[in-house]
């Protein structure tokens, strides 16, 4: 209704009055939550490695369909950006979790088929 009467342009700009209300009464009603024992800093070597392993992943992703997935700046980016990526894997405690429950699967589908 609103692109009819007005511009598509203009579903963008409803968003401006919803975001300050939300804004408002985000900060209204929710108490502010600190862990006062934290004493770590910004970890700024796993920031850069994070956002780099992201930019040249969704690069290869992203110009694969023109330049081919040969494509020597395919193949790289994304070599490069897993690498870079990889050290993320390890410090995550979620992706334990995943391989507990991969584990537990494994065991289940093993104990159901060898009996």
């Amino acid at each position: 209704m609103l692109t009819q009467s007005a511009s598509w342009r203009w579903f963008f700009f409803i968003n401006i009055p919803v975001g300050i209300a939300v804004i408002i009464l985000t900060l209204a009603n929710v108490e502010e939550s600190k862990d006062e024992t934290f004493t770590g800093r910004i970890d700024w070597t796993g920031f850069g490695l994070i956002t780099a392993g992201m930019v040249l992943f969704i690069l290869a992703l992203q110009d694969s369909g023109t330049e081919g997935w040969g494509s020597p700046l395919i193949l790289g980016s994304l070599v490069a950006g897993v690498v870079l990526l990889s050290p993320a894997y390890k410090s995550f405690d979620m992706f334990k979790d995943f391989e507990d429950r991969g584990n537990q699967f494994k065991a289940l589908v093993h104990k159901q088929f060898a009996s």
